[in-house]
């Protein structure tokens, strides 16, 4: 498995996607790229004071999760879409899929375990705004953080 500090970046002719490894804090590895919404367009929009689609401002980060069996590689087409716009993304594999560490056992393996993984991403990465789109197993595991959302 991949560190932290190993760090991979995809290089783009616009700018880069990264894709990186972050331990939770009960020791699982787990595999997401992330891209903070800045292309050469949107940082000149930013910079001209434009309104256009190309400016970043309050867009929200789109939380992108997969299925039961799948990995990051399903969102592909929407991760390319959501680049070429300049929209902020993370498309993080579920733990067990993907690159993300496969463990033993049932119980790291819930729809409310593999949720609070997802937050401890969030919170690592500094991401607040955001929206979940999740497929299959995604959207329960969305659902249910949304759920934990409002109740705390």
């Amino acid at each position: 498995m991949k560190s932290d500090d190993n760090n991979l970046k995809m290089k783009t002719n616009i700018n880069t996607i990264e894709e990186k490894y972050f331990t939770t804090s009960q020791g699982y590895e787990m595999f997401y790229k992330i891209f903070k919404g800045e292309t050469n367009k949107s940082k000149l929009a930013n910079k001209l004071k434009l309104s256009n689609k190309f400016k970043t401002n309050n867009k929200p980060f789109i939380v992108f999760q997969h299925g039961l069996t799948g990995n990051h590689t399903v969102w592909n087409g929407h991760m390319n879409y959501m680049f070429e716009q300049g929209y902020p993304f993370i498309i993080i594999d579920l733990l067990g899929h993907g690159k993300s560490q496969k463990a033993i056992g049932r119980t790291c393996y819930t729809i409310e375990n593999q949720g609070d993984y997802i937050w401890q991403i969030l919170k690592h990465e500094k991401i607040k705004n955001y929206l979940f789109v999740g497929q299959c197993l995604g959207s329960l595991i969305c659902l249910n953080n949304e759920i934990d959302l409002k109740k705390n």
